[in-house]
């Protein structure tokens, strides 16, 4: 379905969806914007007995603010305000973003939706060279690292219309933390083909659009977690959120 190029695939449209806002104005992606968050989550167990719920709160770095977050049970809702910012990356790390987003629009590394177990699993991904946002930002984190810079690999959910998780990377340039994500730049050269302006992997290299929230987690773990007595894990079910003006 994600192969296939009749753009009517459920696979498609919901990536269509998420890349809605890079058809607007870039002036959009940045300032202060206001989002109102609900996040459910199910347990994997069918007969699951009930359990204790540990569920992730945010921590927004300014000038991003937690304005209230709400957990009941398995729920959590919030608001928050999100501001996005512009970055340039240096040589080193801006080549390494370049080359990841050339072997993905080429073809040597194929954009996959995957199992989580082996999303997380650097060596098995590049083996079958299928790579989602979490293996290419784990393979950026390995090549930064070898480069000499410093990373972080964060993970949160990118919201908007259709709400997903997505995985990042960030380098540490003269104290500033800037993203570096040839994924999204490469989802919106596949699903916006026929928008004018501004092409989002300029921006993608360096800067952080307004609808990322970054959300605590574990590699290889849920971002919940769920004392189940039956064993089962935690599985996000319900993204609800509507923007504020």
């Amino acid at each position: 379905a994600l192969a296939a190029r009749t753009g009517r695939s459920m696979p498609k449209q919901a990536e269509s969806m998420v890349l809605r806002f890079a058809r607007n104005d870039p002036a959009t992606w940045v300032g202060p914007r206001r989002w109102r968050v609900q996040l459910t989550w199910t347990c994997s167990a069918p007969d699951c007995p009930g359990g204790t719920w540990a569920l992730p709160t945010p921590e927004p770095e300014p000038p991003d603010r937690l304005l209230s977050w709400t957990v009941d049970g398995c729920t959590v809702t919030g608001e928050v305000e999100l501001h996005g910012r512009t970055g340039a990356l240096g040589y080193a790390a801006g080549r390494l973003y370049d080359d990841t987003l050339a072997r993905l629009r080429g073809g040597d590394l194929a954009y996959q939706w995957m199992p989580e177990a082996m999303r997380w699993t650097l060596d098995a991904a590049l083996a079958a060279r299928s790579m989602d946002c979490v293996s290419t930002s784990l393979l950026l984190e390995r090549e930064a690292t070898a480069a000499g810079l410093r990373t972080r690999v964060r993970r949160g959910l990118l919201l908007g219309p259709v709400t997903i998780e997505h995985v990042w990377v960030e380098v540490d340039q003269d104290g500033a933390w800037l993203p570096l994500d040839p994924v999204l730049a490469f989802l919106d050269r596949r699903v916006n083909t026929r928008r004018a302006g501004v092409d989002l992997a300029a921006f993608c290299r360096g800067s952080l659009v307004n609808r990322l929230l970054p959300l605590p987690y574990e590699r290889g773990r849920p971002l919940a977690r769920h004392d189940c007595p039956a064993g089962g894990t935690p599985v996000l079910a319900v993204l609800a959120h509507s923007p504020r003006p």
